[in-house]
């Protein structure tokens, strides 16, 4: 692929992908040494950023069903998934949160996207993008043409991502 190619495929990836992400603990910055916010143990922090960066909200922590369906709703609010729409969906833990946990949400996000005839074309669970020692999700939904769709099934092997 041209640079061009590349640059382009890129920006509509961008344009169609939404992220985001709840926290229960922290992340500890190597240079701090320290957590760059505190949560007790029954507290959540909607919409974070991975390196600490303020939420929408933060309060007591729902049931994993509840927080998978305002993920999703806010995913949705801001760029629509019409019916017959194929998505890749992205369920990553941010550092400590088990797999276990991440499948929960996915399960929960899975059965909304049908409900809503949204095809998942991929499912990636896991550990893609994380943040020392902070326990806490981001989900992450690809809306897919099949230009997208092929570069997605592309072979490629990284640290981070493989594809076959």
């Amino acid at each position: 692929m041209a640079v061009g190619a590349v640059a382009a495929a890129a920006r509509k990836a961008v344009e169609r992908c939404r992220s985001i992400g709840v926290a229960v603990s922290s992340c500890i910055i190597p240079t701090r040494g320290q957590p760059t916010f505190e949560l007790d143990h029954e507290t959540v922090e909607m919409g974070m950023g991975i390196h600490g960066e303020q939420g929408v909200w933060r309060g007591a922590l729902p049931k994993a069903d509840a927080l998978a369906d305002e993920m999703l709703d806010r995913l949705t609010a801001d760029q629509a998934l019409p019916a017959g729409t194929r998505v890749a969906v992205l369920c990553n833990s941010l550092g400590a949160t088990p797999i276990e946990e991440l499948y929960i949400l996915f399960r929960r996000v899975a059965h909304r996207l049908r409900g809503m005839d949204v095809t998942i074309q991929q499912a990636h669970v896991g550990h893609y993008a994380t943040s020392m020692e902070m326990a806490g999700a981001s989900l992450s939904i690809l809306a897919l043409d099949d230009e997208l769709c092929g570069l997605m099934e592309a072979p490629s092997a990284c640290p981070f991502w493989r594809a076959p």
